[in-house]
């Protein structure tokens, strides 16, 4: 089974390393560029894994975050037949 992955990072260099990386690594890979995007890209899909900058144009991670729980997207995603894991913020 391939995982899908959202990765929402503004510097290009970042997101395109993490697109290869787990490209590689045989995950299905979609980024964006800030915070409203990987909203509008998680309104349309689900995902199993999301990677959030918290520094980010428009919307910022940590409120992208906040929206994902508000707004109960894992459990969405489970609905769907995907597999979902809690969100966590990790700061450090």
């Amino acid at each position: 089974m391939r995982y899908r992955l959202l990765a929402a990072e503004d510097e290009p260099q970042l997101r395109m390393m993490l697109w290869d990386y787990f490209t590689a690594k045989d995950f299905d890979v979609t980024t964006c560029r800030d915070g409203e995007e990987a909203l509008a890209k998680l309104e349309e899909q689900a995902f199993d894994i999301v990677f959030l900058d918290i520094m980010m144009p428009k919307l910022d991670g940590l409120t992208v975050c906040r929206a994902l729980r508000r707004e109960n997207f894992p459990d969405r995603a489970q609905r769907r037949g995907k597999r979902a894991a809690r969100l966590r913020v990790r700061r450090g």
